[in-house]
């Protein structure tokens, strides 16, 4: 018990070492970088690493990494809470955080439920280091801030320098505005205000390079999903490449992740891929303490991003009813039901605080005027009969090759209708299909959500998984034979 607890506190000086060392270094180029990477470390990662080192390491070094995050964050939004009630300042938020993650270290840590494989660590790392190549990409990419980036720098900036946070208006965009239902509680620009705290930056450098020091992240993330539901570490890097050529959030030939610094693709590239990895692994293994890092990821998804929460529960419904019709006997529909049930009741008490602010806004029960306002604002993303409309058809392709690509292989699930990852592939397109391009579906879900919410259900497809099933479908092909865990995990 004392080696446990000596080993925390010993990441947690180092942690704090190398920031002192990070900090001696210029803040550009490669310095800024550096102390990027090692303030986002200390924010984003140590302080939940050391709740998950005290509650038991899973085996998985990418559901290891997928539960630190989701700690972390929770941590975070604590300390923020307290902050605001207490009508105090971010220094009170980042003195909480490390006195709570001091507190953890200084509590004896257990084994977790298996032994980490050293494969599944080479195979992580060898994800990480590509992420560090790619990001380079990602930080030559970068460009001046502009569109919501500018929005969301002014939130943050508003957050470090305030003196006092006396109330949640306090971040409005007009001294006489009310909480945008969004982001009511700013749990990521705190990461982005603490994170420029920590490196001695400007929240403006923050916002601008901190998407590409993320990106390692974002990909070992979609490896730890990968491999929690294909059951094997191939099946990971499969999701991990194919997450990187899929997914399409900004314009045509600029990467996604060069917006991983906003909540928008934060969102959808950290903490949903987080939140999938803690609930195949639940779904696999059958530990009941992976519920409580999964409680906690929901729990931030939907303080980062709302609409979220909501729309990743879509396919996982699906993913369950399709379980429950092809392995009856199995016990994953039971833990399927059980990991959504942790979702809603985790995310859904947020979601009920943030009612009557949501109520508010014009944006969610949008009037005739509103309603025309927005269809004629999206009308290039909408494919018109008469007085009805759907997604333009066109937009699920967006994402290029790759997402078309990942369209076809959809059916090639079929193949393995068995597997678990077959049944969340066809589970989960389905209903996300049919909300985008059912009229009656989609018009009934933007008065829900709002449209602009409503066209972003198409970010949930799980193109990602697909793809990757298909090409090891396809790769299995010429040998005539299917592994038994790419067919029925």
């Amino acid at each position: 018990m004392r080696r446990f607890r000596f080993h925390g506190l010993a990441w947690l000086a180092g942690g704090v070492l190398l920031l002192g060392l990070a900090r001696l270094v210029p803040a550009e180029g490669f310095g800024l970088a550096l102390r990027l990477a090692v303030a986002a470390g200390l924010v984003l990662l140590l302080p939940g690493a050391l709740v998950v080192t005290r509650l038991g390491v899973p085996a998985d070094h990418g559901v290891a990494v997928a539960a630190a995050l989701a700690w972390s964050l929770a941590i975070l939004l604590a300390a923020l809470v307290i902050t605001f009630i207490v009508e105090s300042s971010l220094t009170l938020t980042l003195a909480l955080v490390g006195a709570i993650a001091l507190a953890f270290a200084l509590v004896p840590g257990r084994p977790g439920p298996g032994r980490p494989h050293r494969a599944d660590a080479i195979a992580a790392a060898a994800i990480a280091a590509g992420g560090v190549v790619f990001a380079v990409a990602v930080w030559l990419a970068a460009g001046p801030l502009q569109g919501d980036a500018l929005f969301h720098a002014a939130r943050a900036r508003k957050l470090a320098e305030l003196p006092a946070l006396e109330s949640l208006r306090a971040l409005s965009e007009f001294p006489d505005g009310g909480v945008h239902p969004g982001y009511a509680l700013p749990l990521w620009h705190g990461v982005l205000a603490l994170i420029g705290r920590l490196a001695g930056v400007d929240v403006t450098d923050v916002v601008l390079h901190l998407s590409a020091v993320l990106t390692p992240l974002a990909l070992l993330l979609a490896y730890a999903a990968g491999t929690a539901l294909f059951g094997h570490r191939s099946g990971g890097v499969a999701t991990a490449v194919a997450q990187a050529g899929v997914v399409q959030l900004a314009g045509e030939h600029v990467t996604s992740f060069r917006l991983l610094s906003l909540p928008v693709a934060a969102s959808l590239l950290l903490l949903v891929p987080a939140l999938l990895a803690l609930v195949f692994a639940f779904v696999a293994l059958g530990e009941r303490g992976m519920l409580l890092p999964l409680a906690a990821a929901a729990l931030a998804l939907a303080v980062v991003h709302p609409t979220y929460a909501l729309f990743v529960s879509v396919p996982l419904c699906g993913f369950l009813l399709v379980r429950a019709l092809v392995a009856r006997d199995s016990t994953d529909p039971n833990r399927i039901a059980l990991a959504l049930g942790t979702l809603v009741i985790s995310a859904g008490a947020y979601l009920l605080w943030l009612l009557p602010v949501a109520t508010d806004a014009a944006a969610y029960t949008p009037g005739e005027r509103q309603r025309t306002q927005e269809l004629g604002y999206y009308a290039d993303r909408l494919d018109f009969s008469g007085d009805s409309f759907r997604m333009d058809p066109a937009l699920l392709a967006s994402g290029g090759v790759a997402a078309v690509a990942a369209l076809i292989a959809i059916p090639l699930a079929l193949v393995a209708w068995r597997a678990r990852w077959a049944a969340y592939v066809l589970g989960g397109a389905v209903p996300v299909l049919a909300l985008a391009l059912v009229p009656a579906l989609i018009s009934r879900f933007a008065d829900l959500v709002s449209l602009s919410q409503a066209l972003r259900i198409r970010h949930f497809l799980p193109l990602a998984f697909a793809l990757a099933g298909g090409a090891l479908l396809l790769a299995a092909f010429p040998r005539h034979r299917l592994r038994p865990e790419i067919v029925a995990p």
